[in-house]
């Protein structure tokens, strides 16, 4: 792991001072370059840059501001400014014969106002002109501003352009032959055309299956390729080689707000994917948050026209967050986990891309085809390993679905022989008790039955009626609840319920059972699970409470429960007991004695936690005990509702 990070570490660092920084070792050079027989050729190194005002014409600057050129050791990395920025440099094709027609490219698609000029002995002649007003220059329709320079004489011809724009001023200057820069334009739109096929496919599948899995993760995704894909498209200007009507000043605003968007849709990706939120919540959601902020003053400022200002301060808060993400996705790598480890991999040439980028656009970093097109090539390389990472997870997460599923069809199977061995027991039980039931009655009722043979018969009747109750306290009721397992809750009377279980213990010996009657209260549940736990609470009060007492069942609505509640007036529950009395086969200190398999109060706790609902118990102030059973109350009108 510990190589990894060094890797990772070491790369960054590389990259940006091998590609941002060894550029400037360059020497200086002449003055005066030869183009003769030249297909391609970078005039870096002998540009000389000068910033001036915006109103100061060519020909009050060769005047007053000639001598303030100052020379450029390698392409024009000036970063943001709001003044023009003028560039001189001197051309010549020795042993002309006849006129030679050149094409002079400047390599940045985001110039909007670009003037050309020839600076003569004591004057300056405009050339051409490129600004533009909708999507396309006046005199050139190319994406990259391109001026055609005829040259009539082997005499040096020294030029000087004017370049003024919103975005970061930097550029190589390249003198093209006009076939190699008809055959590089070709070249350039199939290439960039595969490149934004492949986002929008990318696009079109993810969005797609976000929609087929219905994963978050996936349409965060999406979204986060969208953005790329746009950040993209608009830094190479495409748009404006697509649309003529497209607004110069829309479509800044929409470049820039995409990339202040990037801060706060990358976090939310990031801490999604890195699942930040489970190790570190409050850190995750404040981050968040502070970067929609960013985002948000960041994009008020472009309508006050301070892109200028605001850009180089965000490409540095850029930074601080790259460092903060890698170095949240190596602590966590750290950790073991595989997903910081797949982001790292992945995010590594974005990183180096955007940080690259970031510089060149400073003017600390020079100007160059990679700096150029490294944040889309980074892009492109890292949604491509992230999409494989997102597949293996995905993968990972359907195989773990599939096993799952398979236990959980194992396990139905396994409930479904368990109620049909329970229905087997049930029945094979009682036909033999029954029978011992029957002939321990027609014995005791024999008028020459012995005293001694008495007692043992009725021995033997205990014990069948202790296993008789252990048959309808466990078979019986754990064959119901496999059989309601699946059973959908629908519209139950509780006091009809209460009315149907309180008749069957009327009749019994023992204390008396007391139904407190109201109005009808409506609850979403399973009747037959309801009465099995109203009748278990009425058998523990039965067994525990004198003959002489008495059993009180009532119905109430407090707030967003109705309730059904059980006092007796028993002994009550002891307090060491409490706790613990809702367990499976546990009985209280006080059951010594008594009939019981500690299964009641465990069912009735089941059904209640199956209702969405509680159990509650307490000891009354005057004695004895209080169970209640708290169902939610229906939403749904009572009128509406049909016994």
């Amino acid at each position: 792991m510990s190589s990894l990070i060094r890797f990772i570490f070491n790369s960054l660092v590389i990259s940006v001072l091998f590609f941002g920084g060894s550029v400037r070792a360059q020497t200086l050079a002449s003055d005066v370059v030869e183009i003769s027989g030249a297909q391609k050729l970078s005039l870096r190194g002998h540009l000389s840059i000068l910033h001036a005002a915006r109103h100061l014409d060519a020909q009050t600057l060769i005047q007053e501001h000639a001598s303030d050129f100052r020379r450029l050791p390698g392409t024009i990395s000036e970063g943001f400014t709001g003044e023009a920025v003028w560039i001189a440099f001197t051309v010549q094709s020795s042993g002309l014969q006849y006129p030679e027609t050149y094409w002079l490219e400047f390599d940045q698609p985001l110039f909007r106002d670009i003037h050309l000029y020839e600076w003569g002995v004591d004057r300056v002649t405009e050339l051409w002109t490129r600004y533009l007003r909708g999507g396309r220059g006046e005199d050139f329709d190319f994406r990259k501003p391109a001026f055609r320079i005829d040259l009539e004489d082997n005499q040096p011809h020294r030029f000087l352009v004017r370049v003024q724009t919103p975005t970061a001023i930097a550029s190589d200057v390249i003198v093209w032959a006009p076939s190699a820069f008809a055959n590089a334009k070709s070249v350039e739109q199939f290439a960039w055309g595969m490149i934004f096929g492949s986002y929008l496919l990318a696009i079109l599948f993810y969005l797609g299956f976000s929609i087929y899995t219905r994963e978050k993760m996936y349409g965060l995704y999406t979204a986060y390729v969208s953005l790329c894909f746009t950040t993209a498209f608009f830094t190479g200007a495409w748009p404006l080689e697509i649309s003529d009507n497209l607004s110069l000043d829309v479509f800044y605003r929409t470049l820039a707000m995409a990339i202040f968007l990037c801060f706060p849709v990358v976090t939310r990706f990031s801490i999604q994917y890195l699942q930040m939120g489970r190790v570190w919540p409050r850190l995750s959601r404040h981050f968040e948050m502070v970067q929609w902020l960013v985002a948000a003053a960041a994009s008020a400022s472009l309508w006050l026209g301070l892109q200028h200002r605001v850009m180089p301060l965000m490409q540095s808060y850029g930074l601080l967050v790259i460092v903060g993400l890698v170095a949240v996705a190596v602590s966590l790598a750290r950790q073991g986990r595989p997903r910081a480890r797949l982001f790292l991999l992945a995010f590594l040439p974005y990183y180096i891309g955007v940080i690259w980028r970031f510089l060149k656009n400073m003017g600390i970093a020079e100007h160059s085809f990679w700096s150029d097109n490294s944040y889309q090539f980074g892009t492109f390389i890292h949604v491509m390993v992230l999409s494989f990472g997102l597949f293996a997870m995905y993968s990972n997460i359907r195989k773990d679905k599939e096993r799952v599923e398979m236990k959980l069809q194992a396990e139905s199977a396994l409930r479904k022989e368990h109620a049909e061995f329970m229905a087997m027991i049930s029945h094979e039980f009682r036909t033999p008790l029954s029978i011992i039931a029957a002939t321990s009655d027609n014995l005791l009722n024999a008028p020459d039955l012995q005293e001694k043979s008495r007692a043992r018969v009725e021995k033997v009747l205990r014990a069948n009626q202790r296993l008789h109750e252990l048959m309808d306290k466990h078979l019986s009721s754990e064959r119901l609840l496999f059989d309601t397992l699946t059973t959908e809750l629908s519209p139950c009377d509780l006091r009809r319920s209460a009315q149907r279980v309180v008749a069957d213990f009327q009749d019994m010996d023992g204390a008396r059972v007391q139904l407190q009657e109201g109005r009808a209260l409506w609850v979403d549940g399973n009747d037959e699970l309801i009465r099995l736990a109203l009748s278990n609470l009425l058998s523990n009060a039965k067994r525990y409470t004198p003959a002489q007492g008495q059993i009180v069942v009532s119905l109430e609505r407090q707030g967003e429960w109705t309730c059904l509640r059980v006092r007796d007036s028993g002994p009550g529950i002891a307090q060491q007991d409490m706790p613990k009395i809702f367990d499976k086969y546990f009985r209280g200190s006080s059951s010594t004695g008594l009939p019981g398999a500690g299964l009641g109060l465990y069912l009735v706790q089941w059904i209640m936690r199956r209702h969405q609902g509680r159990v509650e118990a307490a000891n009354h102030p005057d004695g004895g005990s209080v169970f209640t059973l708290c169902f939610p109350v229906r939403t749904q009108p009572v009128q509406e509702v049909r016994p």
